[in-house]
């Protein structure tokens, strides 16, 4: 991993798949962190396009951790958002324009042009 907070990453595809498995949508067997993120990428991007799991038009999660944390805490986002494909980034308060499974976070204004990222 790069010198940034890079949540697509272990933590952030468990989290999916146990929100997934939570849905029914994949075995409930997966105890540890799938450590191959493109397989798994696909798979987010294939449950998106059919709307399964946390993208279920029917039953959509309504809120992701962070923003709960956000939220219960009554704070605003403070962390600079990368597109991880497109290498753009853009101030906190719109981490929402960048797709959620190509989100990068960054601590410090800096971090984004020290590693690529052009502003968006």
């Amino acid at each position: 991993m790069d010198g940034c907070t890079h949540t697509l990453s272990k933590k952030i595809i468990y989290i999916l798949i146990k929100l997934c498995c939570k849905k029914d949508l994949l075995s409930r067997t997966t105890s540890t962190p799938i450590l191959n993120i493109g397989r798994n990428f696909n798979l987010f991007i294939y449950l998106r396009k059919k709307e399964k799991g946390i993208w279920n038009s029917n039953n959509p999660l309504t809120e992701l951790p962070f923003e709960f944390r956000l939220r219960v805490s009554n704070k605003k986002p403070n962390k600079y958002v990368g597109d991880y494909e497109k290498k753009e980034y853009v101030e906190p308060s719109k981490y929402k324009h960048i797709p959620v499974e190509n989100r990068v976070f960054f601590h410090f204004k800096s971090e984004p042009a020290s590693e690529g990222y052009k502003e968006r």
